[in-house]
C-alpha cells in the first residue's frame, strides 16, 4: 500500500512539472543591434569587452569564433559603476560556437583570458580566437 502512495505522489509531481514547463516555454531572440568590441590589456587579464547600445534582459550569449580556446572567464556588467559579475569560468579547451546561459540586465560582456591565450580577432592565439558575441533575450512562447 505504501508503494502505491509513493507511485501516486511521483505521478502527481511529474504531471505538475510537465505543466509548469508548458506554461513557461520561452523562445530565445537575437538582439539585433550592433555589437562593439573594445580590447583590454590591463587589470585582471587580457581580453575583450563586447557591448550593445542599451541594457536588456540577456538570457543567453553565443560566442562565435574559430579554433579552440581555453582558460577564459566570462563576466557581465551589472551596473553603471563597472561592477562585474562572473558568469562562467572555462578551464578546458572548448570549440565554437559556445553558448552560455545567464539572466542579467546588461549591455556588456567581458571575456578575459586567465592563461596565455589572447582572444579577439585583432589579438589572437594560434589555437583559436573569438570573432563576436551574440546577445539573446527571450519572448513568451505562442
Amino acid at each position: 500500500m505504501i508503494k502505491w502512495n509513493y507511485l501516486f505522489l511521483a505521478l502527481i509531481c511529474l504531471s505538475l512539472s510537465s505543466c509548469a514547463t508548458l506554461f513557461t516555454e520561452q523562445n530565445f531572440v537575437l538582439v539585433d543591434e550592433r555589437v562593439t568590441e573594445d580590447l583590454i590589456s590591463r587589470g585582471a587579464g587580457k581580453g575583450t569587452i563586447y557591448s550593445i547600445p542599451e541594457k536588456r534582459w540577456i538570457r543567453k550569449i553565443r560566442i562565435l569564433g574559430e579554433g579552440k580556446v581555453r582558460d577564459i572567464e566570462i563576466y557581465v556588467r551589472v551596473d553603471k559603476n563597472a561592477v562585474w559579475k562572473r558568469v562562467k569560468q572555462i578551464k578546458m579547451k572548448v570549440d565554437f560556437p559556445l553558448e552560455i546561459s545567464l539572466a542579467a540586465h546588461t549591455d556588456t560582456v567581458r571575456i578575459t583570458s586567465t592563461g596565455k591565450a589572447l582572444l579577439s580577432r585583432r589579438n589572437f592565439s594560434k589555437d583559436g580566437w573569438i570573432q563576436t558575441v551574440e546577445f539573446y533575450t527571450v519572448t513568451s512562447g505562442d
